[in-house]
């Protein structure tokens, strides 16, 4: 008995100062709001935070529930006249509008009426997979891993219905998962490589190497609001941050994130919220102190 409890305190030390060369912190994160309490039913797939709200997308419900952050109260938003079949790749632009891509459609919701529109997209009229959005100055950008390119489009009164391919070059973008822009493009692969491109033209660029291994990246966040570049992978139930010029700062890990799903930063107020299953879950950023 006495040589296990030895044995233990050793694991426990070794344990620690792994965690330490790692950079890496077990957080508890704190429960602050459950969508279940509000539709039983609920689904949420994903989260986008915007004036101090976050919204969540429920596709099997066509609802997108609005989580007030500063009394922490649920409401669902709902509109019986545009059929909702997807509510994919949130983001949002300056005019306080989120955009969700619904198949071959966009979902509009302007937060300052919580007025939902069904808008219209000129898609390729080829196949393709699109893995993921984002929006810079107005803009509307998709990813497509199939084509290897990344889609640029402009909104006008009828939807957004001007199309460039944004990409200039030869790319292997097939296995990519989620883009990011801050004037800069970043495409994440999901064995955890990150591309940065500039007026469609790849630049040099290399994430500094973690530990353990990045093998299923979900999610790359950056803009030109925010400080760092975070990305996230579920399966090892953590979050991964890095500054600008691809250096490794630390990553979060929580133990009790049975089903992952997305995360949103709030570097104003140093907090980070997650997804897990119908929950949302906020946590200090200990990194901003780095």
């Amino acid at each position: 008995m006495e040589n296990k409890d030895k044995y233990t305190i050793l694991l426990n030390k070794h344990n620690q100062q792994l965690e330490k060369i790692r950079h890496s912190i077990n957080i508890e994160s704190t429960l602050i709001a459950d969508f279940i309490n509000l539709n039983s039913r609920a689904n949420a797939l994903n989260i986008i935070l915007l004036n101090n709200k976050i919204y969540a997308g429920d596709e099997t419900q066509e609802t997108i529930y609005n989580l007030d952050l500063a009394n922490k109260l649920i409401s669902a938003i709902v509109d019986t006249n545009n059929k909702i079949n997807a509510l994919n790749f949130p983001t949002a632009d300056k005019n306080n509008n989120i955009y969700y891509l619904n198949n071959n459609s966009i979902i509009q919701l302007n937060t300052l009426d919580n007025r939902i529109s069904n808008i219209d997209i000129k898609l390729p009229a080829i196949s393709m997979k699109i893995t993921a959005a984002a929006n810079f100055n107005n803009r509307l950008y998709l990813l497509d891993s199939d084509n290897n390119q990344v889609y640029r489009f402009t909104k006008n009164t009828n939807g957004f219905l001007k199309r460039d391919n944004w990409i200039k070059e030869n790319a292997e973008l097939k296995d990519s998962v989620s883009l990011a822009i801050d004037g800069y493009i970043y495409i994440l692969k999901s064995n955890g490589e990150v591309l940065k491109y500039l007026k469609g033209k790849k630049e040099n660029f290399e994430l500094e190497s973690v530990y353990p291994l990045i093998t299923q990246a979900k999610k790359i966040v950056i803009s030109s609001e925010l400080e760092y570049i975070y990305i996230l992978e579920p399966i090892n139930k953590r979050l991964i941050i890095f500054d600008k010029t691809g250096n490794f700062i630390m990553q979060y890990r929580d133990n009790n994130f049975a089903d992952l799903k997305d995360f949103v930063i709030d570097e104003t107020n140093k907090k980070i919220y997650f997804l897990s299953g119908n929950s949302v879950y906020e946590t200090d950023g200990l990194h901003f102190e780095k």
